[in-house]
């Protein structure tokens, strides 16, 4: 599946779907980063038992670079599932990201599998998401297209915004917070990296 790691919602799905096929659920320690800072019902290593973590080799070394890398990488090494496991199975579903294109070329047994892509069909066109694809037709993979707009227009949020009355708005993942300052009341822009608490 090839998607992007902050896809919450598509992780549970595809999560699901591997569960009630009787597969193993892998994800690599960027996203399984993400999931254990959420809800404890979402999936993730250690609280789910069919869970388990690739490192990817490009990821892994800058993560051994650094002091809170190293803190992560021992966090998940109980979960970690290497790349010949994988040549060895049939029975997992994989989240992949474009980044993962010289790990994949290592796994073996890939041929005639299948490829989710959930993601913008633009992103096609760029270099680094070709070679994936094109590295899968190779490999006589069946690719689908699965995706669900995750944006919503201007009516809904401003929806959400009344029904839920927050007591601070915070945008992310746009080019343009802010729109929301001019749109909205409580808005806080904030810089990026920055560390929000609300008690």
């Amino acid at each position: 599946m090839l998607q992007s790691a902050t896809n919450i919602d598509r992780l549970v799905g595809m999560y699901r779907a591997a569960k009630k096929s009787g597969r193993i659920f892998v994800m690599d320690i960027f996203t399984a980063h993400i999931v254990s800072q959420l809800n404890p019902t979402i999936p993730k290593p250690g609280r789910f038992g069919d869970i388990r973590v690739f490192y990817p080799y490009n990821l892994t070394n800058r993560m051994f670079r650094e002091p809170e890398g190293q803190r992560l990488m021992k966090q998940f090494s109980r979960h970690k599932i290497l790349k010949e496991e994988l040549g060895t199975r049939k029975d997992y579903c994989m989240l992949i990201r474009d980044s993962m294109l010289s790990d994949l070329r290592y796994i073996k047994n890939l041929q005639g599998a299948g490829l989710i892509y959930s993601l913008w069909s633009g992103y096609k066109q760029q270099d680094r998401m070709s070679k994936v694809l094109t590295f899968a037709e190779k490999l006589k993979m069946e690719i689908v297209d699965l995706h669900t707009s995750g944006h919503a227009y201007l009516e809904s949020i401003a929806k959400v915004i009344n029904i839920t009355k927050p007591k601070m708005i915070v945008p992310i993942h746009t080019e343009r917070p802010h729109f929301f300052a001019e749109q909205f009341e409580q808005v806080y822009l904030a810089e990026d990296g920055e560390e929000i608490r609300i008690s």
